[in-house]
């Protein structure tokens, strides 16, 4: 049974990772790198993208697999909403000549089931 579980839970895992580091690297308020923020929001939501579509195939058969892929989907879309006002604060930065800009993700999703990140 964890045999054919191998690569969801190998999923999960990157997918937790990746989603704490990049909860850390957004909660940090000196130094913005709009580079950064970018690649990271990207790598997260391509995360949990790839977890969710892994868990999606198993959700059927494990109740966990189902919350996992439903929390991927939360934590995919906070990540691309996120870059978006990403993009549209740039704009307005550029526009209005702000010396400040926060980023962040409000989401309650915890992909990778038990570990993940929540905004800060």
């Amino acid at each position: 049974m964890v045999a054919d579980l191998t690569k969801c839970i190998r999923r999960n895992l990157d997918c937790a990772d990746i989603c704490e580091a990049t909860g850390r690297v957004l909660s940090r308020h000196t130094g913005y790198d709009a580079n950064i923020t970018r690649a990271v929001l990207q790598a997260c939501a391509q995360a949990c993208k790839s977890c969710g579509d892994e868990c999606d195939q198993h959700a059927d058969m494990h109740e966990h697999c189902r919350v996992c892929a439903e929390s991927c989907r939360r934590c995919e879309d906070a990540c691309k909403q996120a870059a978006s006002r990403h993009r549209l604060n740039r704009t307005l930065h550029a526009e209005s000549d702000c010396s400040l800009w926060k980023t962040g993700v409000e989401t309650g999703a915890r992909p990778g089931h038990q570990r993940g990140f929540t905004s800060a």
